[in-house]
């Protein structure tokens, strides 16, 4: 029994010492990627790690904890990690392999002579039971059929059908033709064994004999002829006269008729007999094998992984396109002669003995093609000028002809400069780029994934426009939500200058400044016109309300034609003198005669206002204007689309900007006012006026220039003057207005205009009659007193008069921006 125990253990270190050595194990699953190769993910930490931290930056600890079970790893689109562990794994066994092989060898040969002993012993104890001698060096002859090969150091013996229930024996002759015998059992072989151990075991009827017998089976069974199964990575072709065993060590064999031309897959190898022997299979991972080979009946060729970069070639026209590298006319898949110039997308290169293979898609279906056919592709680049946007699903390249993408996260809703464009693979790309110039280029887009539009220079030529309130202001034109400065609904009558005009598309461009930023407006949001800056003051009062406290001798207006008599008319020299009605009441009329209408009755002591006299009757210059008049020119709206009118909501606090040269030239022939283009400028910064108002009103109030006020009056012996008409009362229009002027010390034109208008800033524009329309009817007032006060007019049209002055200063100017003060009237 000892021995018994002995021979067992050392066939257990036999084996434990031969399997576990090699690269693939048999029990384990071909199904099992990670098994199949020899891959403990839980043992081969630092392999593991480096393969995992190579494809997702984390090592396989962190990317459990991230994504959970293994079996995650198995899919297809995680095959890079799978080629990793496999390709590492299979370069560490070969490392190893090299080493242990010949201590496995020595191992294996020292147990086998050990062994041999052993079956000597028994096979003379047996001798004389025994049917048949075993004899050391039996060599049988080989038929026709199998004579292709000489077993050089194993003797088969080969049984005919009669003689099938003996065993059979292989004898291993590798190493000084040693006597152990290598049997391969199958089923058949098991139950033939056991039958002759059965004879055996009858000859021999003690119980030591029985042990012995034993002691010999368990001697036949180590002395199987073993062989070390080692990884390999390479690929081969069959020979037209090979032989392809479905099993090392069995002569059972596999026909090679629809084996040739084709590559198979090689990723195990083991030496037996002395000869290198293949293992074919069909799969990448070593599964769908076919069988052994030799060495020498194969076509072989090493294949490595060399990247999995992702990239463009162009097809030559030459060559053939495969199911796999280095195929065979079994794995055509097409010829590439009609189909130069085709973009081959690459996304897996290998090298096959001393030439390069790509794998990648050619018209959508994924080939094997030699690198001598194809090369890079040739894109001939053009200038172009045009502007884009990215649509949704565009997929952006970061160079034309390469697979590598640009995230489109953050490039949406922005407009891009096109200066390249190109055709390649038969379509229409255009290179994007952030800057005017083609610099900070973004990348490659094809013309469908774009909205393009031309973009042509129309001039650099500067001028002034107006924002009118609508649309955008952007940093580039045609710009997106990324390319937005602001709205342009807050800016209204914003001065625009436009230094650059560009068309992109049908749409014109601006770029310009406002408020001293450049930025792009498209043309349909800006004019040439002034748009006035509208601002809105709330009254609480109704508008007709308003006309009937505004009625009476506070409204009057010189566009009538109406007649009094002039025998109920009186003169009275005081006061400088004036007319006045000495009737209790006295009827006004249409025209000279009592056959005229009545249009309406003056009571006694209204002082009058005569135009001529015809025939015994006045015409008068100033009668109460109607309601229907007072409401027209109190109502804003009748003005505000006039680009004069709108003059009077004009706010006078702000200054024009205009020069003093600009004044001057208006000023030229207008009498005393000429050259004072700097007093009203300094009159307007000093008090807060708008001096072009200051100006038009000086105008107004002097007739240009030549009035009595403004030719200047002696006053006290001292030339006074008046440039406003501040103090001339209408019935002492000279005297008040000159001594007014005497008060104030103005002795000089600059000093009437400086100092006139610190009055009305002070009476009108700072205490909130910031306007022409409400120095004329001040609406607030109106409200908070319920009749007028502190008009400056009683004529109804003084507002609108006033304008015509201001408006054409302003057009002098040239450029300028109207911000208006609107009154509106609740209901």
């Amino acid at each position: 029994m000892k021995r018994i125990c002995m021979l067992t253990l050392i066939f257990t270190i036999l084996i434990n010492m031969t399997l576990p050595s090699v690269g693939f194990v048999k029990t384990i699953p071909e199904d099992n990627i990670f098994e199949n190769n020899g891959i403990d993910l839980m043992e081969d930490t630092q392999l593991v790690d480096k393969c995992f931290i190579d494809e997702y930056g984390l090592s396989y600890k962190e990317f459990l904890e991230t994504n959970g079970v293994k079996e995650y790893f198995h899919k297809e689109e995680h095959q890079s990690l799978v080629d990793c562990l496999v390709l590492n794994k299979q370069l560490e066994l070969e490392s190893n392999n090299e080493l242990l092989n010949e201590d496995e060898y020595e191992t294996v040969n020292e147990s086998n002579e050990e062994l041999g002993k052993q079956e000597e012993e028994n096979r003379e104890e047996q001798e004389e039971d025994s049917r048949e001698e075993q004899e050391e060096d039996s060599t049988e002859e080989l038929s026709e059929d199998d004579a292709r090969e000489e077993q050089e150091e194993d003797s088969t013996e080969e049984l005919s059908e009669d003689d099938a229930r003996e065993e059979q024996e292989e004898d291993s002759a590798r190493e000084e033709q040693e006597e152990d015998s290598t049997e391969e059992l199958d089923e058949n072989d098991v139950r033939e064994e056991q039958e002759l151990e059965k004879d055996t075991l009858e000859t021999e009827k003690s119980e030591e004999k029985k042990e012995e017998d034993l002691e010999s089976t368990l001697f036949w069974s180590a002395g199987i002829q073993a062989f070390a199964e080692q990884s390999v990575n390479k690929l081969g072709h069959i020979n037209r006269t090979a032989t392809i065993y479905k099993e090392l060590g069995k002569t059972e064999t596999v026909s090679t008729n629809n084996l040739l031309h084709a590559v198979y897959y090689v990723k195990k190898q083991a030496t037996y007999n002395g000869e290198r022997y293949y293992e074919l299979s069909r799969n990448w991972n070593g599964t769908g094998v076919v069988g052994w080979a030799k060495a020498s009946d194969l076509s072989v060729r090493d294949h490595v992984l060399i990247n999995r970069d992702q990239f463009d070639m162009q097809v030559k026209g030459t060559g053939n396109a495969y199911t796999k590298a280095w195929g065979g006319s079994q794995d055509l898949v097409a010829s590439l002669s009609g189909k130069r110039g085709t973009i081959f997308k690459i996304n897996l290169t290998e090298q096959v003995g001393n030439h390069t293979w790509y794998r990648g898609t050619l018209d959508g279906q994924q080939v094997w093609i030699q690198s001598t056919h194809v090369e890079k592709p040739k894109i001939v680049e053009e200038a172009t000028n045009k502007l884009g946007h990215i649509n949704r699903t565009a997929t952006i390249y970061k160079e034309l002809g390469k697979t590598e993408t640009v995230s489109t996260s953050n490039l949406l809703h922005a407009v891009y400069y096109v200066k390249k464009q190109a055709t390649y693979n038969g379509e229409r790309y255009y290179e994007l780029s952030k800057n005017w110039n083609g610099t900070g280029v973004v990348g490659w887009a094809k013309a469908s994934d774009l909205s393009v539009r031309d973009h042509v220079l129309v001039n650099r030529n500067a001028s002034t426009m107006y924002v009118i309130g609508s649309g955008n202001a952007y940093s580039k034109a045609w710009g997106g939500s990324q390319d937005l400065v602001y709205n342009l609904s807050n800016r209204k009558g914003k001065q625009f200058l436009v230094n650059l005009t560009e068309r992109v598309g049908n749409a014109t461009w601006h770029r310009g400044t406002i408020e001293g930023q450049q930025v792009w407006i498209q043309a349909n949001h800006v004019t040439t016109d002034v748009v006035p800056i509208e601002n809105f003051t709330r009254y609480n009062i109704a508008l007709e309300e308003a006309v009937n406290r505004q009625f009476g001798p506070y409204a009057v207006t010189d566009t009538y034609t109406q007649y009094v008599s002039a025998e109920h008319v009186s003169y009275s020299s005081a006061n400088g003198g004036f007319y006045y009605v000495d009737t209790p009441v006295l009827n006004v009329r249409s025209g000279p005669g009592t056959a005229y209408a009545v249009v309406d009755q003056l009571v006694q002591g209204t002082r009058l206002s005569i135009r001529r006299s015809t025939n015994g009757w006045y015409q008068l210059m100033w009668v109460n204007a109607k309601k229907e008049d007072i409401s027209y020119y109190m109502n804003p709206f009748n003005f505000l689309d006039d680009a004069r009118q709108r003059f009077q909501f004009l706010d006078l606090s702000k200054p024009s900007g205009a020069s003093a040269n600009v004044l001057n030239n208006y000023l030229t022939g207008k009498g005393t006012l000429s050259n004072q283009g700097q007093a009203f400028i300094d009159a307007g910064m000093t008090h807060g006026v708008n001096d072009i108002y200051l100006l038009s009103h000086a105008l107004l109030e002097t007739g240009h220039g030549t009035s009595t006020l403004a030719r200047g009056v002696e006053v006290n012996g001292t030339v006074v003057y008046n440039m406003y008409g501040i103090g001339a009362r209408d019935h002492c229009p000279i005297e008040c207005g000159s001594q007014y002027a005497y008060d104030q010390g103005w002795d000089t034109p600059y000093k009437a205009i400086v100092g006139g208008a610190s009055f009305i800033g002070n009476s009108y524009i700072k205490s909130g009659q910031n306007t022409l329309y409400k120095m004329r009817w001040n609406p607030a007032g109106l409200v908070n007193n319920g009749r007028p006060t502190h008009q400056y007019a009683t004529d109804i049209g003084w507002a609108s008069k006033q304008v015509h002055t201001m408006y054409n200063l302003y057009q002098e100017i040239g450029s300028y921006s109207l911000t208006l003060d609107i009154p509106d009237y609740n209901g």
